[in-house]
């Protein structure tokens, strides 16, 4: 967890930060997952596998470290599109997972195969987006996502279809190897 500026009212979710403890030199690269809202602007809330790895296991507490941002390292590993349970086809939520690079999407975006782009508006958190007052039919769906550089990537596949038998029926975790192909 982080303090406000890092948090950025969610936007900076998803970040990578590689993070140097000052007193061992042990340096380990974290991603930001959650707020702290009552610590300082940059401050780092630790698990406690990152304190113990940094710190050599030093007694906890606050520590100084040193931390710049980072690409996130998943190099190799596939996207995946998480869909929330009770997304149908006209609402569609879903939480975007194991983004290479910069690690926060600042835009997605979802078309209905045949239909035009439609922006779905963020909502917390990393990659975490809704669609409301959409009907996408018995259409596949295609996913556009943007990340905070504005490099863009389109599944070359499409999710779903046939009445959202498949993937929008919610409440599963789909990797985006066949659309978007590894990080």
């Amino acid at each position: 967890a982080v303090g406000s500026s890092l948090w950025d009212s969610g936007n900076g979710c998803g970040a990578c930060y590689e993070c140097v403890d000052t007193t061992t030199s042990n340096s380990k690269i974290l991603q930001v997952v959650d707020q702290c809202p009552e610590c300082s602007a940059t401050h780092f809330d630790l698990s406690t596998s990152a304190w113990v790895y940094l710190t050599n296991n030093r007694a906890q507490g606050i520590g100084e470290i040193k931390y710049r941002r980072v690409s996130c390292p998943y190099s190799g590993k596939n996207i995946n599109i998480v869909i929330k349970g009770g997304s149908s086809q006209w609402h569609l939520e879903f939480y975007i997972r194991q983004i290479n690079n910069r690690g926060i999407v600042s835009k997605a975006e979802i078309q209905a195969v045949g239909g035009s782009w439609i922006t779905c508006p963020h909502v917390s958190g990393q990659g975490f987006f809704k669609c409301s007052g959409i009907n996408l039919g018995t259409n596949a769906v295609r996913f556009r996502l943007t990340d905070d550089e504005n490099v863009v990537i389109t599944s070359q596949g499409s999710y779903g279809g046939t009445g959202f038998g498949g993937i929008i029926t919610g409440g599963g975790a789909y990797s985006g190897s066949k659309d978007f192909g590894t990080n």
